[in-house]
């Protein structure tokens, strides 16, 4: 997941994915114009440069 793991939206990202027998969410902290507790300074997912999403994500 893109959010920081100090989302209020965090929680319910996780009960959701244990109700569907997932793993544990990896918050990769970017930012969220819909969440005012967004990292400030780190881009929108969309925003964020190809190269540094995938080394993320590979990580």
């Amino acid at each position: 997941m893109t959010w920081a793991p100090d989302s209020p939206r965090a929680p319910e990202l996780a009960d959701a994915l244990r109700a569907l027998g997932g793993g544990p969410p990896r918050m990769l902290g970017d930012g969220d114009t819909r969440n005012p507790q967004a990292p400030p300074g780190r881009p929108r997912l969309l925003d964020a440069l190809l190269d540094e999403v995938v080394a993320a994500l590979v990580q």
